[in-house]
């Protein structure tokens, strides 16, 4: 995150984004955010996603925190299409899953996961016309984080196949091994 941050403080780019796909109670967005801020001198624009609906009031919340303006909530999955999808909630936040075996992996936790249809949006399309982010990384930073519980490994694929990590200048993966 250091070389993110020493390139978002150059006053180079007329756009800093940071994607967290995965993002979970919302704290790594928060904390990379702030600091990318205080780097910059200026806000970055911040995107969440997260699919567990006993975030969306933590995170709702944020999205006023760090500045509606440049800030923006996603309560849903980011995939390779949009739709629904079945989700594994599981006791540790941090394991669900679309997976029940990565979902289930909490050995402290009692009981089993309980799945849930939660909302999915096409990653690649949101990354291409909402964000409207370039195919080259000359007029904006952005880093991208992914973390979705054995997800990236079909994630992945479709993202390279829509040529939309062409512009992204810093990709931060969380793998998990099935």
């Amino acid at each position: 995150m250091r070389a993110f941050l020493s390139d978002a403080s150059t006053g180079q780019w007329q756009r800093v984004v940071i994607l967290d796909v995965g993002s979970n109670n919302g704290n790594w967005a928060k904390s990379i955010a702030q600091l990318c801020q205080a780097h910059r001198k200026a806000p970055c624009e911040t995107v969440m996603f997260e699919p567990q609906p006993q975030f969306k009031e933590r995170l709702t919340a944020l999205v006023g925190e760090l500045g509606r303006d440049v800030t923006r909530f996603e309560p849903a999955a980011a995939w390779r299409e949009k739709g629904h999808l079945s989700f594994f909630l599981s006791h540790n936040t941090e394991a669900s899953s679309m997976r029940s075996s990565i979902a289930n992996r909490c050995k402290k936790c009692k009981g089993t996961t309980e799945p849930t249809l939660v909302r999915s949006l096409d990653l690649a399309r949101y990354m291409r016309d909402t964000l409207k982010l370039p195919t080259t990384d000359r007029d904006t930073l952005s880093l991208v984080k992914i973390d979705v519980e054995s997800g990236e490994y079909e994630l992945l694929p479709h993202l390279i196949a829509e040529r939309v990590l062409c512009g992204i200048r810093y990709l931060h993966i969380e793998w998990h091994l099935d």
